[in-house]
């Protein structure tokens, strides 16, 4: 077997199938983002720029039944399948609800056993898109089908002529087919073309309509964003729908949600690696918690990021601030699941997810208009407007039978807490919390996060110390942090000492900061994005 080393001639064509390869990847990403299972990707081995003239989407189509009759032999299906064609050439994505690497060793039977095998790719990557190698199953590399060395090394060297290549896969499957295989079959796509898609039968070769529906068999029926064909080169490149009500990734967005989604997730351990925190989980104390530790928190933060990428792609586009807010809190609650799933139904970060989920959804709006850093708060404050009537009105809350701790706490003592802070645009992380860190840049990162830190406790209307204790416990809680602050907070053996005496005294009495936690957070994310995005500003 030898792999596309041609050297093309013309660029664009060059560019097309790269583009097209580009997309291949990120739709495989983003199925298995959907679909939390492990995928199946089957492709033609056709070497040099015309990957679809010739008998190679029968062959796939060969390829997709062999890997169904394999699953089906074994009690397995497939829960969603999808073929297409494109200027990178024919393929398939098969997700499958089963372990990945038995599924690896399924398929690499049937590379092995299939008269077409050697003509076909049949990865397999497990649930968080990860390829599982033969490696990975102690098996030998795959052999070239025309020296029989590793193939990997004759791509590498291009050990084979073009011509050679073509005529040895020609002669596979003419006997195969048992017609002529030089048969073009259906006509090429335009670069970037849509995949048709099934849910049974064989795949056609057909790439159909602009936009095509894909069936799902075990999940919620979520229509596909049409693919739509460019000219020479893949300059319309596909919107990806993840799920319902999540939005879409685009090329576009692709690069950047991420970006933010990490920036997000750098500011939760950041928070939680910090030390002394009063009250507060740490690398050395679980603080004032009992059913959790550091551990908890990164095991937390891990599968955060996913939710976190939904919500800045949501946020970086044209959609109005108010319909991004509806879209990121209904995110904010797939979030909240996975982080019950993953902790086993200890809130670690809950509010984190609203707080950050605000910033970054705000962050990529401002972005996407190319506006500038201080319009993030402008943005937040629009996109929570009305928060606070909305979600905190007393005649609904006495009829609830479950409320939350936020609407507890508004209708025993009138604190509406962090819907209020997020209608008003996060004043304290804007006008206090963010100069001060940014101030603080002259100390290593653990004690400017201890300092800023404590700078938020003196203002923060922190309802997670008020659901522990008592308003007064709050204002307590500030005026010791004042104290500290006043002895010179972390810069000090004094305001040191006075730190560490707080943390111990907040834990003798259960009480747990994590609201000013949280704003901490955002500080940390706002920093690093203005930093990384607004560097003159």
């Amino acid at each position: 077997m030898a792999g596309d080393n041609t050297q093309f001639k013309a660029n664009p064509v060059q560019a097309a199938i790269l583009g097209a390869r580009e997309r291949r990847a990120r739709r495989r990403l983003e199925l298995v983002w959907r679909f939390e299972t492990p995928l199946i990707q089957i492709s033609v081995n056709v070497p040099g720029p015309d990957k679809l003239s010739g008998p190679w989407g029968n062959v796939l189509a060969e390829g997709v039944k062999a890997v169904e009759r394999k699953l089906h032999e074994n009690n397995l299906s497939t829960l969603h399948l999808e073929v297409g064609r494109s200027m990178a050439g024919h393929d398939a994505f098969m997700v499958v609800d089963s372990d990945s690497l038995a599924l690896k060793r399924l398929c690499v039977a049937i590379e092995s056993e299939h008269p077409l095998g050697r003509l076909l790719d049949i990865d397999v990557f497990d649930n968080r898109g990860a390829p599982i190698s033969r490696r990975d199953l102690g098996a030998r590399k795959r052999p070239c089908f025309i020296c029989g060395e590793p193939a990997v090394l004759c791509r590498r060297s291009a050990a084979h002529d073009l011509s050679e290549v073509l005529a040895y896969m020609l002669n596979v499957a003419k006997p195969y087919f048992g017609a002529d295989p030089t048969d073009p079959g259906p006509s090429s796509p335009d670069p970037g073309s849509s995949a048709a898609t099934t849910d049974s039968g064989p795949p056609s070769t057909d790439p159909g309509p602009p936009a095509t529906r894909p069936i799902d068999k075990a999940a919620p029926e979520v229509p596909s964003a049409a693919l739509v064909g460019g000219s020479a080169a893949p300059t319309n490149l596909p919107r990806f729908l993840l799920s319902q009500p999540f939005g879409f990734i685009n090329a576009d967005n692709f690069s950047l949600a991420h970006d933010l989604a990490a920036l997000a997730i750098q500011a939760l351990i950041y928070e939680v690696s910090s030390f002394p925190a009063p009250g507060l989980v740490s690398p050395v104390s679980n603080g004032a918690h009992s059913d959790m530790n550091y551990f908890t928190f990164i095991d937390s933060a891990s599968v955060l990021f996913k939710h976190f990428v939904y919500m800045a792609a949501i946020g970086y586009s044209d959609r109005s601030e108010e319909e991004i807010f509806s879209l990121i809190r209904e995110a904010g609650k797939k979030a909240e699941q996975a982080m019950y799933r993953k902790t086993n139904g200890v809130n670690t970060h809950k509010g984190a997810i609203f707080v950050l989920g605000v910033c970054l959804a705000a962050t990529a709006k401002v972005l996407h208009r190319k506006g500038a850093f201080k319009e993030i708060h402008l943005a937040i404050g629009s996109m929570a407007r009305g928060l606070v009537a909305a979600d905190l009105n007393l005649t609904a809350l006495v009829k609830k039978t479950r409320p939350t701790h936020g609407e507890l706490i508004y209708y025993h003592y009138n604190l509406p807490g962090v819907r209020a802070e997020a209608e008003a645009g996060f004043p304290i992380v804007f006008n206090l919390a963010l100069p001060f860190y940014e101030a603080a840049s002259d100390l290593p990162i653990n004690d400017r996060l201890v300092h800023t830190l404590l700078e938020i406790m003196r203002h923060c209307q922190d309802t997670n110390v008020v659901y522990r204790q008592t308003p007064k416990a709050l204002s307590k809680i500030q005026a010791t942090a004042t104290e500290a602050m006043a002895l010179g907070g972390i810069r000090t053996s004094a305001g040191r000492s006075a730190i560490n005496a707080m943390h111990d005294e907040l834990v003798a009495n259960n009480i747990s900061p994590g609201g000013s936690a949280d704003l901490l957070g955002a500080t940390v994310f706002l920093s690093q994005a203005k930093l990384e995005y607004f560097p003159f500003q």
